[in-house]
């Protein structure tokens, strides 16, 4: 028993979890006039205290954590010392693991939404994205890896919301505790391919996309409802995290992911860091254009009804067999898609024990026994007085919504003001309608639109209040009432002083919700919708092209709809080739570029010879060689040979060295392996060439 015991200025309520290090209770922190709170606290096992690496480990936690202020990120208060005992200090969040979500819903034969898992793994990725570009007390950059994202670490609340937790083995750049080695820390089933295999990560090591491809493995597992990589033994599980593809879901997974969603996986999880998501941040934006573009009104209260569901009162709910599986959405329908009989025979997602692996979360209790429904006749009675009410409710806001006059109204006055509509990051969603609702927006002063006589209804005395969207295509309602829905631009007859709340949605863009006030010069609005960012994909031939974007080299990402993108693939071997499209909203960007091979010399009737066109290449670009250029050679394996127009380098791969700017021949020998290339480095710029020799 804890209860009641003394921690520094904390008591300790119950302890909530034990590791194999550490343990953590439910506190409470006493204050003034009775003032009380309740915190998480983590405290290592009285054997360990002693331990200066266990020590270390807790210190590198709380200093990793303490400066990161997130609202999908768990808050560290304090570090602190009792007698001995070392322990830090976090908010109390009450809820329960990722990893038991997904248990206790396989064991349902259920599944988590595809939308639910969407914006789980938003916030989990908008908490590592905060992490990732965390700064220290310099403004210099504190290079924050997690290092063990996965669905013990994150942790779900009642009412929705998301925490990352546990940074205890993550790394930093000024982290006391650094692994030592080649030391691997974390869960290797999590683990990226470059975390196994550090050559993968060239001489720069590991970067937060390790991050990335986890979160992937992460979203994999609530879309399949089983493990990424089910085998048993580690040496199969390293194999399958080198070269296995990524499973695809759209048949495995019931319908429950379309081709947008299983795109997205595949990038998250691809192999090669430099084709993932280039950080948490273009993960999180493709996840929340795919979310919203299919479901604008969805709320984290969402999330809430299903926790609140499957736990309820700190219990674990059994199946409820008159209970209906929890719906899934897709592309605006709603279908049920409960586990199929296979699928329930699949390895499920790695079990491991909730008090070895989470920080805080409520304590298992066994479930009550089922109580016995009670009598039918007054809930009949409660529930039609209910609907009796609510006809009243809305007969009384039938009566007083404003007007929705003609459309085909020209008007020649320009806007009066504008209202630029952005997501809430803690949200996600727009405001509920409540004193916490957007303030009314105020016009400037231009005149009302003229009045046409044939489209335009006598008022009476009342005012017309228009209101436009851009994009024009955007569709208009009433905040409280969904349907019908009116077109751009929205004419309402209301009466003066009256505010009037507007939902605005398009495909690809944000949804916003505003509120107008009218009075005699303010009456005409103009909101504009703020893009949802959709991935953009090159695929060049050869695959090995450099792409450059707007003149930026390419690794992949987002864009938004209606940018122009000037789209230019370039190889030593081939023409250069450049294409300008246009992103449009709610729809992926995929260009294929198929570059001509260059004819670099040929002999009299004969075949084309490499070293003359090599000479010729030379030749044309003697006048470049007077400037220099910078040439930088890599290789997988690396500390391979670099010979440059015939002369080895003294160094090897990796390699930079300056050149004259025009053609060189360039060699890479490594061990029973040899790759031989032409290199045009420019006059002034540099020329990147990754060669694999394995």
């Amino acid at each position: 028993m804890v209860t009641g015991q003394r921690l520094g200025r904390y008591t300790l309520e119950r302890r909530l979890g034990k590791g194999g290090m550490g343990e953590v209770f439910l506190a409470k922190s006493s204050g003034a006039r009775g003032f009380e709170k309740q915190v998480a606290i983590k405290r290592i096992l009285p054997q360990y205290s002693a331990n200066k690496h266990v020590v270390n480990m807790l210190v590198d936690e709380a200093r990793i954590c303490v400066r990161l202020n997130h609202p999908n990120v768990v808050q560290v208060h304090e570090l602190d010392e009792d007698d001995g005992a070392h322990f830090i200090v976090m908010e109390y969040v009450d809820g329960h693991a990722l990893s038991r979500l997904i248990r206790h819903l396989r064991k349902r034969g259920d599944r988590v939404e595809a939308l639910v898992a969407c914006f789980v793994m938003i916030g989990v990725l908008e908490g590592l994205h905060a992490a990732h570009t965390q700064k220290d007390q310099d403004g210099d950059p504190a290079r924050i890896i997690h290092r063990d994202v996965s669905p013990q670490n994150v942790l779900l609340s009642m009412t929705g919301q998301i925490k990352v937790i546990d940074f205890g083995i993550a790394r930093a750049r000024d982290r006391l505790e650094a692994t030592q080695g080649s030391q691997v820390k974390g869960k290797l089933r999590y683990m990226a391919p470059e975390q196994i295999k550090p050559s993968l990560a060239g001489s720069g090591g590991i970067d937060h996309r390790v991050d990335v491809f986890a979160a992937g493995v992460v979203l994999f597992e609530m879309l399949a409802m089983r493990q990424r990589f089910p085998q048993t033994g580690d040496l199969e599980i390293i194999d399958a995290i080198l070269e296995e593809q990524t499973p695809d879901l759209r048949r495995e997974a019931g319908g429950v992911v379309d081709d947008d969603l299983q795109q997205i996986l595949n990038q998250a999880l691809e192999r090669e860091r430099r084709k993932r998501f280039k950080d948490a941040g273009a993960f999180a934006a493709a996840l929340r254009g795919y979310l919203y573009a299919r479901d604008p009104s969805f709320t984290p209260d969402r999330l809430g009804r299903l926790m609140r569901r499957c736990f309820s009162d700190g219990t674990v709910e059994e199946p409820d067999d008159d209970a209906p599986p929890a719906p899934v959405v897709k592309k605006g329908k709603v279908t049920v898609k409960p586990l199929s009989r296979e699928e329930r025979s699949r390895p499920p997602v790695e079990e491991q024990k909730d008090d070895e692996t989470r920080t805080q979360m409520r304590p298992g209790v066994v479930a009550p026994p089922r109580r016995k429904r009670p009598p039918l006749a007054p809930i009949i009675g409660a529930v039609v007085g209910a609907l009796v009410l609510i006809g009243c409710a809305l007969l009384v806001r039938s009566a007083m919504r404003p007007e929705q006059l003609p459309t085909k109204v020209t008007t020649s006055a320009a806007p009066s003001s504008v209202a630029t509509a952005s997501p809430s990051p803690s949200t996600l969603t727009p405001p509920p309608p409540s004193a916490g609702s957007p303030p009314p927006l105020s016009a400037g002063s231009a005149p009302p639109p003229e009045r046409n006589a044939k489209g335009l209804v006598d008022f009476g005395g009342g005012l017309e209040l228009v209101v436009e969207a851009v994009p024009a295509t955007a569709r208009i309602s009433l905040a409280y009432q969904p349907d019908p829905k009116y077109v751009s631009p929205a004419r309402l007859k209301v009466q003066r002083g009256e505010t009037v709340d507007l939902l605005f949605e398009a495909e690809g863009f944000e949804s916003a919700r505003r509120q107008f006030v009218a009075e005699d010069n303010n009456l005409h609005f103009e909101v504009k919708l703020v893009p949802i960012p959709m991935p953009l994909v090159v695929r060049p031939i050869p695959r090995d092209a450099e792409v450059l974007v707007n003149g930026e080299v390419w690794h992949g990402g987002t864009v938004n709809p209606g940018q122009e993108l000037v789209i230019n693939a370039r190889h030593p071997f081939y023409v250069e080739k450049t294409m300008t499209v246009v992103a449009q909203p709610g729809q992926s960007v995929i260009v294929d570029i198929t570059l001509t091979e260059k004819v670099l010399a040929t002999t009299s009737g004969g075949p084309d010879d490499f070293d003359k066109g090599l000479d010729k290449l030379a030749r044309t670009s003697k006048k470049q060689k007077t400037a220099t250029g910078v040439l930088v050679v890599s290789s997988k394996p690396p500390y391979a040979e670099v010979f440059v127009d015939g002369k080895k380098l003294i160094a090897s791969t990796p390699v930079r060295e300056t050149l004259g700017a025009g053609a060189h021949k360039v060699t890479v020998r490594g061990k029973g392996a040899e790759k031989t290339f032409v290199v045009d480095v420019p006059a002034g710029g540099t020329v990147k060439k990754d060669i694999s020799l394995e």
